[in-house]
């Protein structure tokens, strides 16, 4: 991974919280803030991330200055998120998101969320500066 790479697996809405204003600090801009939106399923690919059916449902969020050249590829949003519109617009997608089936393990399963960095998904169709994940957390014994 490169130093502005990410990708960080949690559950709960305290961490997911605090990982969002992470990502809000570490923004390169002077005033972190998203403007836009895309929904879309994901899965790995040859070089990055491929939009496909049989992918995982994945929130990217942009703001104005990664997404000026790809606008038509994201959804507007009515006005600017700052980090704690991020966390609220992102923590109920996720109550939403499905993670596909619980996995079948010999521990214990809950749901919960991936947080990555999205400019490199060039597969995904756009230049966004996080994407969020549904996942399961799998706990052993």
């Amino acid at each position: 991974m490169r130093p502005w790479e990410y990708e960080i697996e949690g559950e709960g809405d305290g961490p997911l919280r605090n990982i969002l204003e992470y990502v809000a600090a570490a923004d390169w801009s002077d005033k972190f803030s998203v403007t836009h939106y895309d929904v879309c399923t994901l899965k790995d690919g040859k070089y990055g991330f491929e939009r496909g059916p049989e992918g995982i449902p994945t929130l990217l969020m942009g703001t104005a200055r990664s997404t000026r050249t790809v606008t038509d590829t994201l959804t507007a949003l009515a006005y600017p998120h700052d980090s704690e519109a991020v966390y609220e617009f992102v923590r109920r997608w996720l109550q939403h998101a499905d993670p596909g089936p619980e996995p079948d393990t010999d521990g214990s399963n809950s749901k919960g969320w991936k947080i990555f960095t999205a400019p490199h998904a060039q597969g995904s169709g756009c230049y966004a500066s996080l994407a969020v994940q549904p996942c399961w957390i799998t706990y052993g014994k």
